[in-house]
C-alpha cells in the first residue's frame, strides 16, 4: 500500500464507555480526522482547544481514530487522545505549496479549485484507507474541508470553527484606524508610512473580496458536507439560515479548573491583562481600540496611568505598537495561574469578528472577573445569562474596570459568577457528549436510506 499522504496516525484506542445511546452506536467504527492544524501551536490557541476537544471526542467514542495531516512538518502528540497507540507512517513526498497560501486571496472562489492545493495529499490518503472502510471522516477548517471532492458519498463532518467571511467583511467596515494590520503584512505601528497611505483606500474592498470568495468557500462546503459545525451559536444560526441546512454547534471545552481559583489581589500588579495571540487580525483591532480609546478614560477614571499586561505571542515591531498605545507587552506566558493573580481584572475588548472568544474561557475558569465587549461574549452558549461585565462604549468599559479594581467584593462575586457560567455550559464531558451525539447522527444520516437526519 502506498500513499502520498504526509502522515498518518492509526490508533486503536482503549477507553472506558460513556453509556449513552450515541456512544454505543460507535462501537467498532472508525473515524478519520483530517487537519492542518499542529495541536502543540502557541500561534492559534482557540483552534487548536477545538481540535483537542474533537480528538478527544474520537478517541472515547471510536474503536480506531486515523489523523492525517496536510502539512509535513506537524506532529500531533499522543497525550491529546488518551490510551491512544499511535502508528507513524512517513511520506516520502513533500508537499507542493506551502501551508500559508490562502484560498480568497489568491482567487480560489471554489472548494473544487482548494482541493487543488492538497489534491495529491488527499488522494493518497483516500486510497490508503479506502472509503468503505471509513465510518466517518472529520474535516478541521476550511483546508481540510478541500478533502470533500475526494471523498464523494462518504459520511463527513466539516468544522468551520467560525465564519471566516464574516470577520473580513466585519474589519473592512472599521475605520481605518481601527483596522488591523491587512493582509498585505502592513503593520499598524508603519500606518503613517506612503504604503498605508496607498493602501487606506484600497483595503476595505480587498477585504470585502476576501470575504466574498470566503463565503463561496464556506457555502460549498455546506452543500457538500453530510454535516457542518461551527463553535458558536449565534454563527451557527445565521450561517443555517443563509445556506437553508441545519448546522451544529460544536464549540470548544473549557481548560480544567486551577486548583486555585482567583482571589482579588490586594496590590496586583496590573490593573488588568488581556490574553491572546497579540499577531491576530482580531486581537490586533481590539487593543488598538484599546489603547486608542479606553485607555484615555481608564486614566482619567483613575487618576493615573493604568497598567495593563498583553500576554501572549508577539513580534518586536507589533510590541513597539503595544508601548506606543500604553500597553506592556509580556510575550507568551505559560504559567496562566500566575499571570491571573497578578491582575485586578482580565479584558476581551474584541470590535469585530466572530466566532468564540477562547480567552473568556480561560479567564473565566481562573475565576478572574471580566470586562468584555458584547463582540466578545456573542458566540458563548446561553450568551443572554452571561454574568460577565459588558460595554461596546469605551468610557463605560473603562468604568467597568476601575469598578472592579477599586471594589473586590464585587471583583470576586463576578469572577465566581463567571467561572459557574463557564463550569455549567463547557464542561468537558458535557461538550465531548455534544460532539458525540453529532458523530453519531451523521452516521446514522448516511446509513439512511432517504438520507433523512
Amino acid at each position: 500500500m502506498t500513499t502520498d499522504a504526509h502522515r498518518l496516525f492509526s490508533a486503536s484506542v482503549g477507553r472506558t464507555r460513556l453509556g449513552d445511546s450515541a456512544t454505543s452506536q460507535l462501537i467498532g467504527r472508525h473515524a478519520v480526522l483530517v487537519s492542518s492544524r499542529d495541536p502543540r501551536s502557541r500561534a492559534d490557541h482557540g483552534r487548536i482547544t477545538v481540535l483537542r476537544t474533537a480528538l478527544a471526542a474520537l478517541a472515547d467514542g471510536f474503536e480506531r481514530v486515523s489523523v492525517f495531516h496536510l502539512r509535513p512538518e506537524t506532529t500531533p502528540v499522543e497525550d491529546l487522545a488518551p490510551n491512544a497507540s499511535f502508528d507513524h507512517l512517513e511520506s516520502t513526498r513533500p508537499t507542493r505549496l506551502g501551508h500559508a497560501v490562502r484560498a480568497g486571496v489568491f482567487g480560489h472562489h471554489s472548494l473544487n479549485e482548494v482541493a487543488g492545493i492538497d489534491r495529491t495529499q488527499i488522494t493518497g490518503m483516500v486510497e490508503a484507507l479506502g472509503r468503505s472502510g471509513v465510518d466517518l471522516f472529520v474535516l478541521d477548517g476550511t483546508r481540510a474541508a478541500a478533502a470533500l471532492p475526494a471523498l464523494g458519498a462518504a459520511p463527513s463532518l466539516v468544522d468551520l470553527d467560525d465564519l471566516l467571511s464574516t470577520r473580513y467583511r466585519a474589519w473592512a467596515d472599521l475605520p481605518f484606524d481601527e483596522m488591523p494590520y491587512s493582509i498585505f503584512g502592513t503593520k499598524p505601528a508603519s500606518r503613517a508610512n506612503v504604503v498605508a497611505r496607498i493602501m487606506r483606500p484600497l483595503l476595505p474592498a480587498v477585504l470585502r473580496q476576501e470575504a466574498r470568495a470566503v463565503a463561496t468557500i464556506e457555502r460549498d462546503v455546506a452543500s457538500r458536507a453530510t454535516a457542518v459545525s461551527l463553535v458558536s451559536a449565534k454563527e451557527a444560526a445565521q450561517f443555517s439560515a443563509r445556506v437553508s441546512r441545519p448546522v451544529d454547534v460544536l464549540p470548544m471545552a473549557a481548560p480544567s479548573a486551577p486548583l486555585t481559583c482567583w482571589s482579588s489581589p490586594s496590590s496586583p500588579r496590573f490593573d488588568a491583562v488581556f490574553l491572546g495571540r497579540v499577531t491576530h487580525m482580531s486581537n490586533m483591532a481590539a487593543l488598538n481600540w484599546l489603547g486608542r480609546k479606553v485607555l484615555p478614560a481608564l486614566t482619567h477614571g483613575l487618576g493615573r496611568a493604568p497598567r495593563i499586561g498583553i500576554a501572549g505571542a508577539s513580534t518586536p515591531a507589533v510590541d513597539s505598537w503595544l508601548r506606543s498605545l500604553g500597553l506592556e507587552p509580556l510575550g507568551f506566558v505559560d504559567d496562566l495561574e500566575a499571570l491571573f493573580a497578578s491582575a485586578a481584572t482580565a479584558l476581551a475588548p474584541q470590535v469585530a469578528g466572530g466566532g468564540l472568544n477562547t480567552k473568556v474561557l480561560d479567564y473565566a475558569i481562573h475565576g478572574v472577573p471580566v470586562v468584555g465587549s458584547s463582540h466578545a461574549f456573542a458566540g458563548l452558549l446561553h450568551s443572554e445569562e452571561c454574568p460577565f461585565d459588558q460595554a461596546d462604549d469605551p468610557v463605560a468599559f473603562a468604568d467597568a474596570v476601575a469598578r472592579l479594581g477599586s471594589d473586590p467584593q464585587h471583583a470576586r462575586e463576578s469572577g465566581r459568577a463567571g467561572r459557574e457560567h463557564i463550569e455549567a455550559y463547557y464542561r468537558p464531558t458535557d461538550i465531548k457528549a455534544r460532539w458525540t451525539a453529532t458523530f453519531a447522527a451523521v452516521i446514522d444520516h448516511s446509513e439512511r436510506p432517504n438520507g433523512s437526519r
